[in-house]
């Protein structure tokens, strides 16, 4: 890939594990070290700031159940390239994903499109401002999209009616439906776990009530502020455009990176 793209492209590699050691003697051996950044471990609040350093995020797991790499890559605005692995291919839409067999040359067939892709877009949006708005506003919907459809909240209710079917074969039960329950237990049983029952009523009264709910809130807060620094960003993006004749705009020029989880 680098050899087909040697100026446009530059991979910025995020993780740590037993195969770190490999990557760098690979990337020292073929002289690699201006073309692949080597970060290490990222912490949880540094992930968005190194993914949209990039344009695309490349994930070549084996196996997986979710991935949830992926989730974070196109809510930061990454088109995502990934192996059609475990449950993968249900996480995303297939606009913002491209799926890859585990195979080598599957892998690098999916991620030149992607390239190419990119590299398109790329080229329109300098020539046309209207066509540049008009992606900024796909990626701002395709966060929105992705924050309806994984709402934690809606999804723990979606969660506890599954355990209500599977464990009682009748859809949800109410409260007084599961306090009946109790009673087949015996006499003994059925007071004790009355009691549990009630007191987890309780607490959990409190949680959905209290600091746990202000806690949702402010995250989903903060996450929308991200969307307000992105059109800010993009407006002196587009001002730096209208006068590239100034140096200062050279920083805003970058190279097409991809992320790539280790």
């Amino acid at each position: 890939m680098l050899q087909k793209y040697p100026k446009q492209l530059q991979f910025i590699i995020g993780g740590g594990g037993r195969k770190m050691g490999v990557i760098k003697s690979v990337v020292e051996k073929r002289e690699l070290t201006d073309k692949v950044t080597l970060l290490g471990p990222i912490l949880p609040n540094n992930v968005r700031a190194t993914h949209i350093q990039g344009d695309i995020f490349l994930n070549t797991s084996l196996t997986e159940s979710f991935c949830i790499a992926n989730l974070e890559a196109a809510c930061s605005g990454l088109l995502v390239v990934s192996t059609d692995v475990g449950g993968v291919p249900e996480v995303l839409p297939p606009h913002m994903t491209y799926l890859a067999e585990t195979t080598i040359d599957s892998i690098l067939g999916q991620l030149e499109a992607a390239v190419e892709r990119v590299l398109i877009e790329k080229r329109l949006m300098k020539k046309h401002k209207e066509y540049k708005r008009q992606k900024y506003e796909e990626k701002v919907q395709n966060y929105k999209h992705i924050r309806d459809i994984y709402n934690w909240q809606d999804i723990a209710r979606r969660t506890e009616k599954v355990y209500d079917y599977v464990m009682y074969k009748q859809g949800t039960v109410n409260t007084l439906g599961r306090m009946k329950l109790l009673k087949t237990w015996g006499p003994i049983v059925y007071i004790y776990g009355l009691f549990e029952y009630i007191i987890n009523l309780i607490f959990l009264f409190f949680l959905e009530t209290g600091k746990l709910s202000s806690l949702f809130e402010c995250q989903s807060a903060d996450f929308d502020c991200d969307i307000d620094r992105m059109r800010w960003c993009e407006k002196s993006l587009c001002e730096e455009m209208e006068t590239e004749a100034q140096d200062v705009s050279m920083k805003y020029k970058r190279r097409h990176y991809i992320d790539i989880t280790v």
